[in-house]
């Protein structure tokens, strides 16, 4: 599958509405820890104040208490589960991985990866997830380390069978 009618907010971010998979957050938070938003002066790798109590304790299993009012940001932001890849399973909260499509300058687009938790990309449902979701969108996937959300702290690089 390749990336069609995709649009770029102002963070590089690649929405891509062509799956046509309605999807929900449920009680993933995921990206409400990893992600920064400048709007609320969120830095990255930091739980966001807006979380009902019990998120900042690691636990991935509550919800945005402002979720109808949140920010800009977060109504813009979609992980690629959300965008319809993977299966249920690949949902970030459940296999530790939370993937967006990101355009960089030396690689175009690509699957920037994330671990929720320490080695999630190297536990089997993290390596599964990372594997589907790359396979259908067929792109190169950036897996970060999990002390640094810069993308120019890339921990591994591989390419994607086609």
């Amino acid at each position: 599958m390749s990336l069609l009618n995709i649009a770029v907010n102002e963070e590089g971010i690649v929405k891509n509405f062509d799956k046509g998979v309605t999807r929900d957050c449920g009680n993933c938070v995921s990206c409400c820890i990893w992600t920064e938003i400048k709007e609320i002066n969120k830095p990255p790798l930091t739980p966001c104040h807006n979380l009902k109590e019990g998120a900042v304790e690691g636990k991935i299993c509550q919800s945005c208490s402002v979720y109808k009012d949140r920010p800009g940001a977060c109504k813009d932001y979609f992980c690629a589960w959300l965008m319809g890849y993977g299966e249920d399973e690949d949902q970030p909260n459940k296999s530790g991985i939370l993937m967006d499509v990101q355009i960089t300058s030396e690689y175009g687009p690509v699957l920037f990866s994330r671990d929720m938790w320490q080695g999630a990309s190297e536990m089997s449902m993290g390596k599964r997830a990372i594997e589907r979701i790359s396979e259908e969108m067929n792109l190169i996937v950036l897996i970060a380390d999990e002390k640094s959300p810069q993308i120019r702290r890339i921990k591994k690089l591989m390419e994607v069978k086609k």
